[in-house]
């Protein structure tokens, strides 16, 4: 290589090195300012939220306080359930509809206990014994519910307990 060409290419070289050094700092300096106007809308929105905190009235807090203790009542303490009385009481129930229970028992786990049934019903009585049960004020726990409909009416098991509030 002559001693031009050499010279050409070490220009050429400086010069493309030099582009993508431009190059480089522009894509930064755009990533920074972006970087910057991200920031500042943030640190803008955060003294907004400081300054924007609403007092709630008291007759507010007081009205969700006791819709708080509402709820709280409808649930029942682990210790004041008791599974003979629940049993007992859905079985009056289920029979006062001329539902017939076909198996009952109590299933006791870990974390508490629950009531099986297996009955066998025309839908009307046992549907009108699901609605007149869900509006007693308390809340069940119920994480098994299956109905068969079968040729002289259905059958269903249902597995059920307190819900308890912990």
């Amino acid at each position: 290589m002559n001693r031009d060409r050499k010279i050409l290419l070490t220009i050429l070289f400086i010069s493309v090195l030099i582009s993508l050094s431009v190059i480089n700092l522009t894509i930064l300096n755009d990533r920074n300012a972006r970087n910057q106007s991200t920031m500042a809308a943030l640190e803008n929105q955060y003294t907004r939220l400081q300054k924007g905190g609403r007092e709630i009235p008291p007759e507010i807090l007081s009205e969700m306080e006791d819709l708080i203790e509402g709820e709280k009542q409808k649930y029942i303490p682990v210790e004041d359930s008791d599974p003979y009385k629940l049993g007992l009481e859905i079985i009056s129930l289920l029979e006062g509809r001329g539902i017939r229970v076909v198996q009952y028992k109590t299933l006791d786990l870990k974390e508490g206990y629950l009531l099986e049934f297996t009955v066998s019903a025309q839908a009307s009585p046992f549907f009108s014994f699901w609605r007149d049960f869900s509006e007693k004020g308390t809340y069940f726990h119920i994480p098994y519910f299956s109905v068969r409909n079968e040729r002289d009416g259905l059958s269903s098991t249902f597995r059920i307990g307190y819900a308890a509030y912990e």
